[in-house]
């Protein structure tokens, strides 16, 4: 049945796809958790063939469709096992499995009408990549982290920043290594975010540097201009904040590599800002030390 769906969509000259690529997409999706390898591959070829109807232009209003087939299948995986803590859609786990949304998605992400379009698919963008294994997502790294580097670059509200901000922070955990190549540039992106007008942003570009600092060893020269934000009397309070959680960060996930000169200034100038009158800007100094 689901080969017969993919002919059909492919082959058919009565498919209609404003009307049955949605149902074919659900119904598809529906098998992506089957326990017989068979039926997981004729499905996952299957949708494959039906989103490759999809026109460019049209894949944004596919989002929420497979979001929510997306959300089914995760639910269904989580009743199975109980006690995992990772909800992996089998058919996504094979070889490249993310192929046939992940299109989707990334339109959704580049090119949706409106800020909630692009919040909402970079948010399913997240959830896809958690639902694959780090074998299967390798294949797809660079088509997924280059233009999500690009777009939080862009002008963007701070919805969509926080989105991709997290979404890339899930890529660095689950791709690991293959993430190696784009450190650079993450590493400058995330920098950049800590002094967004959002704190939303700033948190999370501090939470993804922490993240970064697992793949990278050169983490000194970060950790100076870090500790150089927080001692200057210039720098805002949130900013101070936000860039405390950063240095925090760093250490928790790339300590070893940083000398020891540094640790004695990350460690006095957390000290120092536990008498601020910022709430937020001693909680996240006072990470600082227990990290280091």
């Amino acid at each position: 049945a689901a080969k017969l769906a993919g002919e059909y969509a492919k082959n058919a000259p009565g498919y209609d796809g404003d009307s049955e690529t949605e149902g074919l997409i659900k119904r598809l999706f529906e098998l992506f958790t089957d326990t017989d390898e068979a039926v997981l591959l004729a499905a996952w070829s299957a949708m494959g063939d039906v989103t490759a109807t999809i026109s460019r232009q049209e894949l944004p209003e596919y989002v929420e469709c497979v979001s929510k087939a997306l959300t089914l299948a995760r639910d269904k995986v989580r009743r199975a096992n109980k006690a995992s803590h990772e909800y992996l859609i089998p058919a996504l786990c094979l070889p490249k499995g993310l192929a046939p949304i992940v299109q989707i998605f990334l339109q959704g992400v580049l090119s949706a009408e409106s800020a909630d379009a692009r919040e909402d698919a970079t948010k399913g963008l997240t959830l896809a990549v958690s639902s694959t294994t780090s074998a299967a997502l390798k294949a797809h790294i660079i088509a997924i982290t280059g233009p999500l580097i690009r777009v939080v670059g862009d002008k963007h509200p701070s919805a969509v920043k926080s989105a991709i901000l997290e979404s890339l922070g899930v890529l660095i955990n689950k791709g690991g290594i293959a993430l190696k190549p784009f450190v650079p540039q993450l590493q400058t992106t995330f920098v950049k975010c800590l002094s967004d007008v959002q704190i939303s942003v700033r948190m999370k570009a501090a939470t993804a540097i922490g993240l970064l600092m697992a793949l990278q060893t050169r983490v000194d020269a970060l950790v100076n201009d870090l500790i150089s934000t927080v001692e200057s009397d210039e720098t805002e309070a949130g900013i101070r904040e936000s860039t405390y959680k950063a240095i925090a960060g760093v250490f928790a996930y790339g300590g070893k590599n940083i000398a020891a000169p540094n640790v004695t200034r990350a460690v006095d100038a957390a000290y120092a800002a536990l008498a601020s009158s910022s709430s937020g800007e001693r909680a996240c100094a006072s990470l600082a030390p227990s990290r280091a």
